[in-house]
């Protein structure tokens, strides 16, 4: 049986007894007599695993692997969490989720759920409850985690409502979280810390996919939390189990994961910016206690304006907020790093980043919202509305597409060490710009020559991030080259740089992300496509490497280099399995 086809049967199996049908495993493979015996014995597997834990049962078990039980903090779906304690650090306090699922039958899942174990374990940020062990227990996987001593964020503004039954112009004055200045600035502040501790995980290629107030707890001292990652989703992979309901909580969820669509570092930033808009009017971005209808809003209509609740808040803060709450992900707040960063300007005083969404990409939203109108409603709306703004940005857009183009063109030969053809690219792209953004920086990358000095800020950035990823300082390389991200989002040329950073500073999962990304915008390159290939290796996906490295011999056919890899890969055990 097709191991991702087992996966998917044995989630509709128990969203299927979550909902409270009393089903059977022998019912269930009935249902899909061509699934084979092996479907039978997963869910036999997964029945037994229920019933060690029955819904309402009082007792615990003695022990979880080396963990010895002391109380259940709660429950769930998908598993059980228990306050425990390792006989190796018995003052340490310890909570640990034990999922119901068994992996015994999944050996991807069983492999996914290595690699993100171990993803989680290298995370130390103070802003993210740390992960000391993930592990298996008669093949059921466990997390061991941190248990962090604070209040939830939902209780807070839970609170806050119960003071203050009719909010006021500005309704986060009536929330008492800890910390200096006004309750607005705390808010905020507590949000762009957050931000700075998802960035932290996506650097690590992971996802939360479930942001809420219920999981961030505020420990005494102000500072924030984020809890009960579970088991989250790599970028860019299928899910191993799910946290929350449906796949996340849907009065927080960002549109794309309501319509089952792909997720990234923005979807995390939309969880975030949803948490703002209810610590500012402390109400949930959606309201209601129906899940379906929930999702459906989720999928298909943008939040309102936070200044149409909540009067008083800040201009520029709205501006930050509604882009990163964007209906549609390409518009909205690129990272957690540049979300944390409005934020963070908007606190000291400094002119943001963020711009407020064009007329034409509301009207685009509104629309979206109201597909029944007929395309003529459409139009007009557009007309009246967008009229010569629209024609404006048509224009910036075209110039910047050009711009994207023109770099794009001096990169890609100097990737490959061909500097005579990218000295004649940055020729032309100087003869076709005005005022060409890069122009310093694409001349120190074509001359070979990075002592070159630039009053650009991005420029800057780009000039230091190159200069030491040479001299192989990779970490502070890809910091360089986030800071660029961040001034200037929308260029390739950027996330190329990025790639290269972060594989020779080891962040495999970022370097996998980026150098995919520029793959595609770049086309066929040797050192590209070599660079990816030795990504995959190190990450053991020889049939990824594989791949990338005959995108190699594909332009090179002779490549001794390339075909002595590409045995090399071969050989590995499990290469034959993984290639079909």
């Amino acid at each position: 049986m097709d191991p991702d086809r087992l996966e998917e049967c044995l989630s509709a199996f128990v969203e299927r007894r979550e909902r409270g049908e009393r089903l059977a495993p022998e019912d269930f493979a009935r249902e899909h007599p061509d699934q084979g015996p092996e479907l039978l014995a997963a869910l036999r597997a997964l029945a037994s695993t229920e019933a060690m834990f029955p819904t309402g049962a009082p007792d615990l078990p003695a022990r979880i692997g080396p963990y010895r039980v002391l109380s259940e903090i709660g429950r769930g779906g998908m598993g059980r969490v228990f306050q425990v304690v390792h006989p190796g650090r018995p003052d340490v306090p310890v909570a640990l989720k034990l999922l119901h699922v068994s992996l015994e039958h999944e050996p991807r899942a069983l492999e996914r759920f290595r690699r993100e174990g171990k993803a989680l374990e290298r995370i130390t940020h103070p802003g993210i409850v740390r992960v000391l062990e993930a592990g298996l227990v008669d093949n059921r996987p466990f997390l061991a985690m941190e248990k962090v001593e604070g209040t939830s964020l939902a209780e807070f503004s839970r609170q806050a409502r119960a003071r203050n039954p009719r909010p006021a112009r500005l309704p986060v004055d009536a929330i008492e979280l800890p910390g200096e200045g006004s309750a607005l600035e705390r808010a905020v502040r507590l949000v762009a810390r957050l931000a700075r501790a998802l960035a932290a995980a996506h650097r690590e290629g992971v996802l939360h996919r479930d942001l809420n107030p219920r999981n961030v707890l505020v420990r005494p001292d102000g500072e924030p939390v984020v809890i009960d990652f579970g088991l989250m989703r790599a970028s860019g992979e299928a899910t191993l189990t799910r946290s929350g309901d449906l796949l996340g909580t849907p009065q927080y969820m960002p549109p794309e994961q309501a319509r089952g669509e792909h997720v990234d570092e923005r979807s995390d930033v939309f969880g975030l910016g949803a948490i703002l808009w209810e610590l500012l009017t402390l109400t949930p971005p959606r309201a209601g206690d129906d899940t379906l209808a929930l999702v459906q809003q989720a999928a298909s209509r943008p939040l309102p304006g936070v200044r149409r609740i909540a009067r008083d808040v800040p201009r520029e803060l709205a501006v930050v907020l509604a882009r990163a709450t964007s209906f549609f992900p390409r518009w909205r707040t690129p990272s957690c790093e540049a979300l944390a960063a409005d934020l963070e300007r908007w606190l000291e005083g400094e002119p943001i980043r963020a711009r407020g969404l064009r007329p034409w990409q509301r009207a685009l939203e509104l629309v979206h919202v109201h597909r029944r109108i007929a395309a003529a409603a459409a139009a007009l709306l557009f007309a009246a509305c967008v009229g010569y703004a629209a024609l404006h940005w048509r224009s910036n857009e075209d110039r910047h597409e050009q711009r994207v183009r023109g770099t794009t063109a001096v990169v890609l030969p100097w990737l490959d060490d061909d500097l005579e053809r990218a000295r004649t690219a940055l020729a032309d792209y100087l003869d076709q710009e005005r005022s060409p953004p890069f122009a310093v920086f694409l001349g120190a990358l074509a001359d070979d020559d990075l002592r070159r000095v630039a009053s650009d800020p991005v420029e800057r950035a780009l000039l230091a991030g190159e200069r030491a990823r040479r001299a192989g300082e990779g970490r502070a390389a890809l910091e360089h080259f986030k800071s660029a991200w961040d001034l200037a989002p929308g260029f390739p040329m950027v996330v190329l740089l990025q790639g290269l950073a972060a594989f020779e500073a080891g962040e495999l999962a970022a370097a996998r992300r980026a150098l995919e990304a520029s793959a595609q915008s770049f086309g066929p390159s040797l050192r590209l496509h070599r660079t990816l290939a030795l990504v995959y290796e190190e990450l053991g996906l020889p049939a990824d490497a594989t791949r990338a490295l005959n995108a190699v011999l594909t332009i090179a056919p002779d490549d001794a280099e390339a075909r002595l890899a590409l045995e090399r890969v071969r050989a590995r055990p499990g290469e034959a399995s993984a290639s079909r």
